[in-house]
C-alpha cells in the first residue's frame, strides 16, 4: 500500500495574513506539482486525501484533488505541526486505501523518519514547500519510492 506526504506550498507571511493562505507562488507551486502527478498517474483514482485544518494545507489539498481526480479533502485536526507521528503510522499501516496526507513540518517528517528509519525524532527526507514523498508499506516495512519537488516538474513557459 502507498502513502503519499506532501507539504503545504509556500504561504504569505503572518505580518501579511495571519491566517497564513497559500501565496500566489504557492498557488503555482501545487499547480505544477499536482499536473506532474497526474501526467504520471501517480496517484491512485482510490487515494483519500487528508489536511490539516490550516488554509495554506486545505488549499494545497484541494489544487491537488482537482488535479488528480479525488474526492475533496477532509480535514483533520491531527494533521498539526507538532502532532504525534505514532498514530499517524498506525493509520498509513492499517489503511484499506493509499493515504495522501497534506501537513506540516515537522509532522511529515516526523512520520516519514518513524516508517522509514523506525524513529519518530529522525527526518530523513528534506521537504520543500509543495513536495510530495511516495512510501510504500508492508511486512517487510516501509522504503521511500520517489520524492517530488515542484523545482523538478515543468511549468508553464518551461
Amino acid at each position: 500500500m502507498q502513502c503519499f506526504l506532501v507539504r503545504h506550498a509556500t504561504a504569505l507571511p503572518a505580518e501579511e495574513s495571519p491566517e497564513r493562505p497559500l501565496a500566489p507562488e504557492g498557488r503555482r507551486e501545487t499547480e505544477k506539482v499536482a499536473r506532474c502527478l497526474a501526467e504520471a498517474r501517480a496517484v491512485p483514482g482510490e487515494a483519500r486525501i487528508l489536511c490539516s485544518n490550516k488554509p495554506r494545507a486545505r488549499q494545497t489539498a484541494e489544487i491537488l484533488a482537482e488535479a488528480l481526480g479525488l474526492d475533496a479533502p477532509a480535514d483533520d485536526e491531527q494533521l498539526a505541526p507538532n502532532a504525534d507521528p505514532l498514530p499517524w503510522a498506525a493509520r498509513i499501516l492499517n489503511a484499506d486505501a493509499p493515504l495522501v496526507l497534506v501537513g506540516h513540518l515537522p509532522l511529515l517528517g516526523r512520520i516519514a523518519g518513524y516508517l522509514l528509519c523506525g524513529s519518530r525524532d529522525r527526518e530523513p527526507i528534506a521537504f520543500a514547500p509543495a513536495s510530495v514523498a511516495c512510501l510504500a508499506h508492508g511486512h517487510a516495512g516501509a522504503r521511500l519510492l520517489w520524492h517530488l519537488a515542484p523545482a523538478l516538474c515543468r511549468g508553464p513557459g518551461t
